[in-house]
């Protein structure tokens, strides 16, 4: 498979990204999302879960809720 046949075959979800401004990089993501919900599920307060990723990730607060309320936004 060449690059060309990857983005031909997805070539649907590709510009649904590109609408709505997220970057496949985004994927990296997705651990520490789903690190955040589990532990927000779990009940612990929101700071400390910040500060627990914050120290797993290497990530600042502020840019910890910045993925997060990137993860949830809505998409069209």
């Amino acid at each position: 498979m060449t690059i060309y046949d990857l983005l031909t075959d997805n070539l649907a979800i590709l510009r649904r990204f590109h609408r709505n401004g997220v970057a496949t990089q985004s994927i990296r993501f997705l651990p520490l999302y789903e690190e955040w919900l589990e532990m927000v599920g779990k009940g612990y307060k929101k700071q400390y879960v910040e500060q627990v990723l914050c120290d797993k990730y290497g990530y600042t607060p502020r840019y910890i809720r910045i993925i997060v309320k990137f993860m949830r936004d809505e998409v069209v």
